[in-house]
């Protein structure tokens, strides 16, 4: 790519009526990198992007492309793609169409289309309908015309919502690609196991709020630890454990919060008790995400 360029808020703040979508909002998305951009329902994760689009006017704060507000861009098609709604597309155009009236606007050549289109797997789609597109054909569409202008920056608003497996497989790897070449990339998704799997940062909110930014080991690590344990001897295996831990029965073991394997492993040993596993349950994005909310006061 030709110039590396950073996306940046900076103490941006959105009320609608009564309600404070965002809340003195700071963040920065990096080049060369995928950020996830996470957080509950109503936590403000659209309306945060629609401000860095230029969709919607932020009511104090900067939101900036590469130092400039979206708005002040010369070429902003050239500069950033950006896929906020599937549903957005006229169902009696055809893919083709649809994408023709983006080449005419920005003036970028058409010639483009089929590249796109070729790009996401919808050559043969072209010349249908958008109405007759599954939900999975739509999001590939509108990967397609975010990269129309070959941008160096991709907003994407859940993207691999309705993309069957191989699909959503395709998504990860083609964005690791654009991060490698230096693109700056934002994805917003609910869908945590992917995101685990894509993304090389993150960015959480809640309530319009920054909760958390940083890498996903980062937010792993600062999660409690679960160890899933069971016995031959299931009763005197919690018999032991009752004097000192608390522990959630289950019908094939107990798990225990907040301890290492080996202090388990340890008591066992101590009380003559044969354990048939001994594991660490997942400390996955889910389970740190759930407890970052928690703890933020989620709605």
């Amino acid at each position: 790519m030709s110039k590396e360029v950073t996306l940046e808020l900076q103490g941006v703040s959105k009320k609608f009526e009564s309600t404070l979508a965002v809340n003195d909002l700071s963040f920065s998305v990096h080049p060369g990198k995928i950020t996830g951009f996470l957080g509950p329902n109503g936590a403000g994760k659209t309306t945060t992007l629609r401000i860095l689009l230029g969709l919607v006017s932020q009511d104090s704060g900067r939101a900036l492309v590469n130092g400039q507000s979206y708005r002040e861009l010369e070429n902003p098609a050239n500069l950033v793609g950006a896929s906020l709604d599937s549903n957005s597309f006229h169902p009696a155009r055809t893919g083709k169409d649809t994408l023709m009236v983006q080449t005419s606007a920005a003036g970028i050549p058409d010639a483009r289309i089929a590249e796109v289109l070729n790009i996401v797997g919808l050559t043969e789609a072209a010349n249908k309908k958008v109405g007759e597109y599954s939900l999975g054909m739509r999001q590939r569409l509108g990967l397609a015309s975010a990269m129309l202008g070959d941008p160096q920056v991709l907003v994407l608003d859940e993207p691999i919502n309705g993309l069957d497996p191989q699909g959503i497989t395709w998504v990860r790897e083609y964005l690791k690609h654009l991060a490698s070449e230096g693109r700056t990339i934002l994805v917003s998704s609910h869908v945590l196991s992917e995101v685990e799997q894509t993304v090389d940062s993150l960015v959480v909110i809640n309530r319009g709020k920054l909760v958390y930014e940083g890498t996903v080991k980062n937010l792993r690590s600062q999660t409690k630890t679960s160890v899933f344990v069971s016995a031959t001897e299931s009763a005197k295996l919690e018999a032991a454990l009752s004097a000192s831990h608390k522990f959630i029965k289950r019908e094939d073991g107990v798990v225990i919060e907040d301890v290492e394997p080996q202090e388990i492993g340890e008591l066992a040993l101590k009380n003559g008790i044969a354990l048939t596993q001994l594991r660490t349950e997942s400390t996955g994005l889910e389970k740190a995400f759930l407890e970052l909310i928690s703890n933020g006061g989620a709605e």
